[in-house]
């Protein structure tokens, strides 16, 4: 059960990198 939360990490970081993308775009 290590894989789970390295996976839900990693979702997590690549949602918050594309949410801050969008962001920058958007300014």
């Amino acid at each position: 059960m290590e894989i789970f939360p390295t996976v839900s990490l990693n979702f997590s970081g690549s949602a918050s990198m594309i949410l801050s993308a969008m962001e920058y775009l958007i300014k």
